[in-house]
């Protein structure tokens, strides 16, 4: 059976259809790569404007609370006049990991001062976890069940 101009016109076109398809597909891998970045660059600016301690919703509002300030181009200029040397530099983390446990739960301030020095709870391990110095952390944390373990790097 011979090929009509008509059915070979259908197969250009259906393979043209499976190549945009793929490069579709391409684009939105990309789209999502470039977003995927950006927030990772504004997660990196939360971090570098120490304020990674703040939970999402104080940090949420907190950013709400700019919004109307941003339309001031006097006030977006004196933001940018403030960052000198911010954005250059990262402040070094220490060094030492640290894993925290209680032999019975610790208090909600005890909890509070972990999170202000940056450790985070690891529900698996069940301990909390971050950098810092062994001897520091254990003069901080004002209890008697408490047992803090330098952990390798």
């Amino acid at each position: 059976m011979t090929k009509t101009p008509l059915t070979t016109k259908k197969e250009r076109l259906s393979a043209q259809q499976e190549r945009l398809k793929k490069q579709q597909q391409l684009l939105k891998i990309q789209e999502r790569k470039q977003r995927t970045k950006k927030l990772i660059e504004l997660g990196g600016l939360i971090a570098k404007a120490d304020l990674s301690h703040l939970s999402q919703d104080e940090l949420l509002g907190a950013l709400i609370s700019l919004k109307p300030l941003a339309k001031d181009a006097k006030q977006r200029a004196a933001w940018v006049a403030s960052t000198k040397g911010h954005l250059k530099t990262v402040p070094a983390e220490p060094a030492t990991p640290i894993a925290i446990t209680f032999s019975k739960p610790p208090s909600q301030d005890t909890k509070a001062e972990l999170k202000k020095l940056k450790f985070h709870w690891n529900r698996f391990r069940n301990e909390w976890q971050g950098y810092g110095d062994v001897d520091f952390i254990k003069k901080q944390i004002k209890s008697e069940d408490v047992h803090v373990v330098q952990l390798k790097k």
